[in-house]
């Protein structure tokens, strides 16, 4: 792999800049994922440029941590068409993952992870949890609800019951992710995103003391599938349009299922984790491909004003002739969806 040809691509393709750094060992640009800057000519998105032989071209932004390997399909999630470097490109990669330096990466390549999560455990503390989930949402899930939602209230539950032993952190750090977190499983099923429970008498390493933490469960380099994506059956041979609901936070997007649209098997929910709706926006359209869609994005107070961000997802959606809606909660003191239905008062405004 050339690394002038490989810096070319990017200078040719991608607006508003691609600029080589770090002696060009590195491409500096926007990020294809979160919002970036409000400066348009400053990026937090870099790809390393593969010097040596065998190295790995990957990514990494800095704003919203997403990170993975440049690959062909990539390339065409970031608008970038060109047909020979992209076959190129490729076969570098299936190449050097031959490399055992790079063993690292091999787990990157499975697009969905084989994990069961069909046990909670039944004592006190899963039964505190489920009622912090409840009485955050004003909502009576189960147990059953739980596992049915991709919910892990005890994350030592999924790790025993799929016999995880290699930790991706230290043992007294996962114990107290299990104890004094609530956790929601990724669309690949590789990432568990926690939320801290605050509770008292519990002392927090400090390490993991914030309000949510990602457990990688394998040690997956790519994450850009880590998004929430409760299980929905739905009737593809029913001509009605299909509604992909997109949310920040998990407890958005339950809130939004149970509270305000109560599942007509015509509803896609996906928490995107923060503000990467791109990420996880290109995802469900290229599994999807239903022909019959409409999109909405349920955004925090503090998204709203974003009108670059918000005209990039529309720029998307409008290629596949798609209606977009932004709603938000105008409750007073409420930003958010993540509520019982009584602190929500929703304002729903069309894009395109």
């Amino acid at each position: 792999m050339d690394p002038d040809s490989f810096i070319h691509v990017f200078e040719s393709n991608v607006k508003p800049f691609a600029n080589p750094v770090a002696g060009r060992t590195e491409i500096n640009c926007r990020c294809f994922y979160c919002s970036d800057s409000s400066n348009p000519i400053k990026g937090h998105f870099y790809i390393k440029v593969p010097i040596q032989e065998n190295d790995i071209p990957y990514y990494y932004c800095q704003k919203c941590h997403a990170q993975g390997i440049v690959t062909q399909s990539k390339l065409m999630e970031w608008g970038i068409y060109d047909g020979s470097f992209g076959v190129e490109l490729q076969s570098y990669i299936n190449k050097s993952m031959k490399d055992a330096k790079n063993s690292k990466f091999l787990s990157s390549f499975v697009q969905i992870f084989n994990v069961r999560n069909t046990s909670i455990r039944d004592d006190k503390l899963s039964l505190y949890k489920l009622a912090y989930i409840n009485k955050r949402l004003g909502t009576n899930l189960t147990l059953k609800d739980c596992i049915d939602n991709k919910i892990v209230l005890n994350l030592g539950d999924l790790l025993s019951e799929n016999r995880v032993k290699d930790l991706t952190r230290v043992p007294k750090i996962v114990e107290a992710l299990d104890t004094a977190f609530v956790g929601f499983l990724s669309y690949d099923n590789a990432f568990v995103t926690l939320r801290n429970l605050e509770l008292e008498n519990f002392d927090l390493y400090q390490s993991i003391n914030k309000r949510y933490i990602n457990y990688n469960i394998f040690g997956k380099f790519d994450n850009t599938l880590r998004f929430y994506v409760p299980p929905v059956n739905i009737d593809l041979l029913n001509p009605e349009p299909i509604d992909i609901r997109l949310a920040e936070g998990a407890f958005d997007i339950l809130s939004i299922k149970y509270n305000m649209i109560k599942n007509n098997g015509r509803n896609i929910y996906a928490s995107v984790g923060g503000s990467n709706y791109k990420s996880c926006l290109y995802t469900l359209l290229s599994v999807i491909k239903f022909p019959n869609l409409r999109t909405h994005f349920y955004m925090d107070t503090d998204q709203l004003n974003k009108d670059r961000y918000i005209q990039d997802l529309a720029n998307i959606l409008r290629a596949y002739n798609v209606p977009m809606y932004i709603h938000s909660n105008s409750f007073p003191g409420k930003k958010d969806f993540g509520v019982p239905i009584e602190c929500i008062r929703e304002s729903i405004r069309q894009i395109i």
